[in-house]
């Protein structure tokens, strides 16, 4: 040691140890329950929504087995289809039970695009003749069209409650 050297009695720096990532401090407990929980509401939210159009769904797939159909028949189906659907859609307000005049009208209601503008006169007789009545092809992909338009965007009623998807 050198007594005139002041610098010689100092000894090395020491770093301090690394600062753990484990425990975590409160604040990070608190914002990982805030997401868990923020999570949780939203995945419940999809799926609730998920299950909501689920009648949708299965409406679009069975109106695309439909298109495979010729005159009558198609429409015959084609309008079964609507109306289970619409009871999906609106459990309350009993729309299986209109006549086909008053349903097509009930359609019109229950959607903002316009439908089912040019219906035939005759269409009791088209939906429910025995024999096979002429029926036009033009009015048939219209009502194809119409009918897919009405399915992807009629509001749904909001007294539907818990009940189940059809």
């Amino acid at each position: 040691m050198n007594p005139t050297d002041p610098l010689a009695n100092l000894r090395d720096i020491h770093l301090p140890e690394a600062i753990s990532w484990w425990p975590l401090a409160l604040g990070w407990w608190i914002l990982i329950a805030l997401l868990s929980i923020a999570s949780i509401f939203a995945c419940t939210a999809l799926f609730k929504h998920h299950q909501t159009r689920l009648y949708r769904r299965q409406a679009m797939q069975h109106l695309r087995e439909i298109e495979n159909l010729q005159g009558q028949k198609q429409l015959i189906e084609l309008f079964e289809l609507l109306k289970r659907t619409a009871i999906c859609a609106y459990p309350n307000q009993s729309p299986a039970n209109l006549s086909p005049k008053a349903f097509v009208a009930f359609l019109r209601d229950t959607c903002k695009e316009p439908i089912f503008n040019h219906i035939p006169d005759d269409l009791e007789a088209v939906l429910y003749a025995k024999q096979i009545k002429p029926v036009s092809e033009d009015f048939i992909s219209s009502a194809m069209v119409w009918a897919k338009v009405w399915i992807e965007k009629h509001p749904q009623s909001t007294s539907r409650g818990n009940l189940p998807p059809c």
